[in-house]
């Protein structure tokens, strides 16, 4: 009976053991291998979707006819400015171009991790503290001339808007 219960004791204590090991090597595993290996996944999954997105996004700009939003109403008649259907459709290009650089900016600053702001609607109550005037006057000039809005220029203005701030 003595040695059956310690051949018991020492079958348990053995089970224990490599459970244990077991254990510990499914974490190691885990750690290791199987999480980055999903986190990789993942990764390339979403980098997927993002590409997918912009393509059918770039897909409906060049290829779809966009329609006028609703509250724009046409002028009269006798009101319209005359033009070659050429400058109408370089005019509806531009329109364009212009809409996809706005939804660009307004997504990059959307998922931006704004470290000096606690977030989009700080921003919009900070430029809502700029004088009307001098509002109109920058989006004026930068509808004017587009030159404006390139990488540095925009550097530029965020460094006279941050010094605003101070």
């Amino acid at each position: 009976m003595i040695v059956h219960k310690e051949f018991e004791e020492a079958i348990a204590a053995l089970l224990s053991h490599l459970i244990a090991r077991a254990k510990s090597l499914a974490e190691q595993w885990w750690r290791e291998t199987a999480r980055p290996a999903i986190e990789s996944q993942r990764a390339k999954m979403s980098d997927r979707r993002a590409r997918r997105k912009a393509q059918k996004k770039a897909a409906i700009i060049q290829g779809a006819v966009v329609e006028p939003p609703q509250d724009m109403v046409p002028a009269p008649q006798e009101n319209r400015p005359n033009m070659s259907s050429a400058e109408a459709q370089a005019r509806y290009l531009a329109a364009l171009a212009a809409r996809a650089y706005s939804d660009e900016q307004l997504r990059l600053v959307t998922n931006a991790n704004i470290v000096d702001a606690a977030g989009i609607a700080e921003l919009k109550r900070s430029l809502a503290e700029l004088p009307p005037e001098r509002v109109k006057g920058l989006l004026d000039a930068m509808a004017t001339n587009p030159s404006l809005l390139s990488e540095e220029t925009l550097a530029e203005l965020a460094s006279l808007l941050g010094r605003r701030a101070l």
